[in-house]
């Protein structure tokens, strides 16, 4: 989804740090000097960054708060002083990471090779011994045939432990969950509950909230088009022909399992064949789209809160785990819950 953060340090004309996934993991190093070159007028960004987010942010309320008043104050002083793209990004990232709410970043507009992107390998099984199936997803942005060809061969061999690792999973689109869950459960599950600015409530109430419309959406980009458009969307998984897998399943997370990730651990949980062990989740739940800033730049922004269907808030909460240990130690601790120990 680009959500990527930069820590670094600046000295005289030059800097470098590092890009880091949910504020921890990192995935590369930036390093070069401030120029002027690519410079825009960064106050005109900075009025219509105000303009998209009022419009489109999830709860209007969350601009009343301190925290995004300082966001926007301090925001506005960068883009009256940034001498480049790289420090107005390095700002933007610093004062947004301070905000209440996951999901709003500014981008490069950027061309992906999506050949390169397809052709990186999303989905890693190996069966261990003991009738142990190890199946370790890295997103559900590229997962989706992977995962549609490989949980069907893993119900089909009936393993009695399957070990998912979710951990530094940050999340992706609805296909690839969808093609994992489907596997998972054979009823009518209800995910929860998807609010934009358009949907007026005080506080969480199930009557209310289950006058949201049911949706199994197809695609991401069809679900962020459906809420910009409506007030909102019960999530729903509808009971599908396949075979289940009826083992005893166990998720590995840590705080980079994020974004879709949650509900999927958070809906799983609640079954009885499923521990959950590591570490709690990111607690970057809610759903978001880009907008387009002078052709040059993307604006995400968190277009719709998420409830689960007791009514918890994901997003800053993240998921418990059954079985709290460090990261590093989730496997190790799952194989000795399977043995016994």
């Amino acid at each position: 989804m680009g959500e990527l953060q930069f820590k670094g340090a600046l000295k005289h004309d030059s800097i470098s740090g590092y890009l880091l996934k949910n504020d921890t993991l990192k995935v590369g190093k930036l390093s070069g000097k401030l120029s002027d070159e690519s410079r825009l007028n960064y106050t005109q960004l900075y009025s219509q960054t105000l303009r998209l987010v009022q419009e489109h942010i999830y709860n209007k309320d969350v601009l009343m708060s301190k925290k995004w008043m300082g966001f926007q104050q301090n925001f506005k002083s960068l883009c009256a002083k940034a001498q480049d793209d790289l420090e107005l990004f390095i700002g933007f990232s610093t004062y947004r990471s301070k905000l209440p709410f996951s999901h709003f970043y500014l981008i490069m507009q950027e061309e992906q090779d999506s050949d390169t992107i397809a052709s990186e390998k999303a989905v890693h099984f190996e069966e261990k011994p003991n009738g142990i199936g190890y199946l370790k997803i890295d997103n559900f942005s590229t997962s989706a045939e992977e995962l549609k060809e490989i949980m069907p061969r893993i119900v089909e061999k009936a393993y009695p432990h399957l070990i998912v690792d979710l951990r530094n999973n940050s999340g992706g689109g609805v296909e690839a969950a969808y093609a994992f869950a489907s596997h998972l459960v054979n009823t009518n599950t209800d995910i929860g509950y998807f609010t934009t600015n358009r949907f007026k409530f005080e506080s969480f109430d199930t009557n209310t909230f289950n006058q949201l419309p049911e949706v199994e959406p197809e695609t991401t980009e069809g679900f962020i088009a459906y809420l910009m458009q409506n007030d909102g969307a019960k999530m729903i998984v509808k009971a599908h022909q396949n075979e289940i897998f009826s083992g005893q399943l166990y998720l590995l997370t840590n705080s980079n399992t994020a974004s879709t990730c949650e509900p999927i651990v958070y809906v799983l949980k609640a079954l009885e064949n499923v521990t959950v062990i590591g570490e709690s989740t990111a607690g970057a739940m809610l759903s978001a789209n880009y907008f387009e800033l002078y052709g040059k730049y993307k604006l995400v922004i968190p277009i719709a809160d998420f409830f689960t269907m007791d009514g918890e808030r994901l997003d800053g909460e993240g998921v418990q785990p059954d079985v709290l240990v460090a990261s590093d130690s989730a496997m190790v601790k799952t194989l000795q819950l399977i043995q016994g120990h």
